[in-house]
């Protein structure tokens, strides 16, 4: 909020483009509409894969134990951003439950690419769900496994195959923040509790594919006190 307030203020920099109230207003509403089920869905599926996978969820609580331990006085915003396997599981639940199956975007100048034509006008889908599923960069991909997001299985990829909340110019705008509120909810709640299977948790999750990836049947974990 405080960057798209400060972005609308005059400015003597003649190239900043700044923005209007009424595009202010939009994002807010982006940000509260938008940003509520894609945040609480992707805080569902991790959940969820933590109760399926406890060796990933151990390490996780350990880290977080050390990270307490180097520094005792961090907030959990600080703390949220000095755990590495944080990002790691979190990418890799984003990776085989992206917050939208697909990105739509519009051509505007006639392009060519190799043999492929794209006239301008023509709407281009990314389908999100099945790149993140590709056996050619992602083996065993239907496999929970966060070290993918560690060197070296990450440095031999190439960025625009994981786009979990798409790049360049039209990426989310609330990424920081969703992954902000995200990983503090996260660290808050594995310093005292753990997810584990209930005789409810499905395996596999029947999703319901929208907008958005939808558990059919909801999310359902058993909590337990540690």
């Amino acid at each position: 909020m405080h960057l798209m307030l400060t972005t609308n203020e005059d400015s003597t920099e003649k190239e900043l483009s700044k923005l209007t109230d009424e595009e202010i207003i939009g994002q807010c509403q982006i940000f509260l509409f938008a940003g509520y089920e894609t945040s609480n869905n992707t805080l569902a599926y991790i959940t969820y894969q933590l109760a399926l996978n406890q060796n990933v969820q151990d390490k996780l609580r350990e880290e977080i134990k050390e990270a307490v331990k180097r520094n005792p006085e961090s907030s959990l915003y600080d703390l949220s951003h000095d755990i590495d396997y944080l990002d790691c599981v979190m990418n890799e639940s984003l990776r085989l439950n992206p917050p939208l199956a697909q990105v739509n975007r519009e051509c505007v100048d006639d392009y060519k690419f190799n043999d492929i034509y794209i006239s301008a006008g023509l709407q281009v889908i990314i389908t999100v769900y099945f790149l993140h599923r590709d056996h050619d960069v992602w083996p065993n991909p239907e496999k929970f496994d966060p070290e993918r997001f560690r060197s070296p299985a990450k440095d031999t990829r190439h960025p625009y195959q994981f786009l979990q909340f798409g790049l360049g110019p039209r990426s989310c705008i609330g990424m920081r923040f969703a992954l902000m509120e995200i990983k503090i909810a996260l660290v808050k709640f594995l310093m005292r509790y753990k997810f584990v299977r209930s005789p409810e948790t499905q395996v596999p999750l029947e999703i319901l594919a929208g907008v958005t990836l939808i558990p059919k049947h909801g999310v359902h974990v058993r909590i337990e006190r540690i």
